[in-house]
């Protein structure tokens, strides 16, 4: 078999790998949410992962490994981990960094696997094709599930209120993108109103901004290396925006401006992220800021503060932080796929997604990233910057 995505040669173990990837959001529904707590799916990749590689290694072929993309978030995540054990030799060891690692580099190594070296159109439309279909039968389920319940069928934006929020809103803004630009219009209507349904409010701003401008985006315009380091720079300032921000002065006078109470709008996380910033617990690296303890109502709740970048700033310093956006920021080599990890950054300053739960959403925007970078119709190369 010739190198490259076989995906009706290896349906057996790919498929079921994808299905129970793209199912994990809908653990309201009875069934799926059994199936998902197996964990099967992480077998599965792992599974996978190791036949490709022995495989690779039977026919001395390892040359898909050394992409311009894996090379790059293994060195990420290589630093990120150093930095965290400088914390843990001072702190006390912690095992926070081990998970976070896997959550790093499991996505890319799957995708290169799965890809090795044919990063095609048709091989892209066939995985979206596997990560949608499950998605939309899942998010289907939820619908009738919660109208059988007799929710209400009400929406706010200012509150981020719908009776079909879920988080794979994320997921269907991917696969809207990944059809746009594959030019399949009747798919990427479908996942656009699936995004629209389970109506998460960056997803949607996103959504309205990709439809207005995506006929102007070209798809064989690289991007400039000063850009990167631009947004390194902008990125590094976030944390320092939302803790001056973040204050009762601001958050009063913000209601009285708008009329919008921002504790209501930020949907918690003002209280999460204000409590990470004062937090006085040890620093022991990665997984240290994955949750924090809030005070609420006298009482303690252990939440995620929903905001990936303040987290790492915590957790592996501005250093830290500044070598993960340029790293990954820099793994765009167009306009398109820049399009796709200026997304993931614009969640990652509003919510999860680094650690568990990410699985789904990185998976699919490394395909597609790894993907438009190496399309025929796109003359960006993929040398180091």
């Amino acid at each position: 078999m010739k190198n490259g995505l076989k995906i009706k040669k290896r349906t057996l173990l790919l498929f079921p790998a994808i299905f129970l990837i793209a199912i994990q959001f809908y653990d309201e529904v009875a069934l799926l949410q059994r199936i998902d707590a197996t964990g099967l799916k992480h077998i599965l990749i792992l599974l996978y992962i190791m036949i490709v590689i022995a495989k690779g290694n039977s026919e001395r072929r390892f040359s898909f490994f050394l992409g311009y993309e894996l090379k790059r978030v293994c060195t990420v995540t290589s630093i990120l981990v150093a930095i965290s054990f400088f914390f843990m030799i001072q702190n006390g060891f912690s095992t926070g960094w081990i998970s976070e690692t896997y959550f790093f580099i499991i996505p890319i190594l799957f995708v290169y696997c799965i890809f090795r070296n044919n990063w095609t159109r048709t091989a892209l439309e066939e995985l979206t094709d596997m990560m949608m279909i499950p998605s939309v039968i899942g998010f289907v389920m939820l619908i009738l599930q919660r109208l059988a319940e007799g929710t209400a069928i009400t929406f706010s934006f200012i509150e981020s209120k719908s009776p079909f929020e879920i988080e794979s809103a994320h997921l269907f803004l991917l696969l809207y993108i990944a059809y746009t630009y594959l030019e399949k219009k009747k798919k990427s209507i479908v996942c656009a109103i699936c995004c629209i349904l389970a109506w998460k409010r960056m997803t949607l701003i996103y959504l309205i901004f990709v439809a207005l401008i995506h006929k102007r985006i070209k798809k064989d315009k690289s991007v400039p290396k000063c850009f990167y380091v631009l947004l390194t720079g902008l990125i590094l300032f976030v944390p320092l925006i939302f803790e001056l921000l973040l204050t009762d002065s601001f958050s009063d006078w913000f209601t009285s401006t708008f009329g919008i109470n921002l504790h209501n709008f930020l949907m918690f996380r003002f209280e999460t992220i204000v409590t990470a910033f004062e937090s006085s617990i040890p620093n022991q690296g990665l997984g240290t800021f994955l949750t924090v303890n809030v005070p609420w109502y006298g009482r303690i709740v252990n939440v995620s503060i929903h905001n990936d970048i303040v987290r790492l700033y915590l957790e592996v310093t501005p250093v830290g932080l500044a070598c993960f956006a340029y790293g990954y920021l820099s793994l765009a080599r167009n306009q398109y796929s820049f399009l796709v990890i200026a997304f993931m950054f614009i969640e990652m300053i509003f919510s999860h997604f680094l650690g568990n739960g990410s699985l789904p959403f990185w998976i699919l925007a490394f395909s597609m990233i790894c993907c438009f970078n190496r399309f025929p119709d796109n003359i960006a190369k993929t040398e180091s910057v």
